[in-house]
């Protein structure tokens, strides 16, 4: 028998209890079938005191019931003294949370920023496209750290160097190559005008109307 209920475990423990009381019923198993499909948030700001509770906290206090859908990663620091940490959450709960862009946890407002998932080929290293789709130049041969021909990464002893920036000092693809910058702030600005507008189309509605019967 399949009965489909919000995901909500003390629902789904209490209507097991129900079923087994009325229909004296052993060894009944029930599970919640979780949304498979999960996102990756970045919470950023905290006090250098701030504790995973608090965080916690204060997203349930945002939404309500939250908690039982995200899985949190560990405190971590970040800059200026303060902390950051990074959180998987169900997709039915990330747009309720990117929607308010800053969170109260403690006495700091905190950003909310999604995680990005950039496509990077593995045949030319460049972003934005995966290897079936690429028509750039095969560097599979090449050693992925310095980007020459004569070995491979594990047994480099040069500098890092990025054969798409030219440049030393970080490998295609990574956080510092200009390649892959460029794409992520296309991911972010696609975004951008996404919620603008979203934000323009409820600013057109207006408020709602209520009318008063006496």
């Amino acid at each position: 028998m399949l009965i489909t209920l919000e995901k909500d475990k003390t629902a789904v423990k209490s209507i097991e209890d129900e079923i087994k009381k009325k229909a004296n019923i052993t060894g009944l198993r029930t599970r919640v079938l979780e949304d498979s499909a999960r996102n990756t948030i970045h919470i950023r700001g905290m006090d250098a005191l701030c504790e995973k509770a608090e965080v916690l906290e204060a997203l349930e206090k945002l939404i309500p019931g939250v908690g039982a859908h995200l899985q949190m990663g560990e405190m971590r620091p970040f800059r200026n003294n303060t902390q950051a940490i990074t959180i998987n959450i169900n997709s039915t709960y990330l747009n309720k949370i990117l929607a308010a862009e800053e969170i109260r946890i403690g006495c700091t407002i905190c950003t909310i920023e999604k995680k990005y998932t950039v496509n990077k080929c593995r045949k030319c290293w460049r972003s934005g496209h995966l290897e079936r789709d690429c028509k750039g130049e095969d560097l599979k041969e090449r050693c992925f750290k310095c980007g020459e021909l004569d070995h491979k990464a594990k047994d480099c002893t040069n500098n890092e160097k990025c054969p798409l920036c030219k440049e030393e000092g970080h490998r295609a693809g990574s956080g510092r190559c200009r390649d892959f910058r460029r794409h992520l702030s296309q991911l972010r600005r696609q975004e951008s005008i996404g919620k603008s507008a979203i934000r323009r189309q409820k600013s057109s509605q207006g408020p709602s109307q209520f009318i008063s019967e006496n």
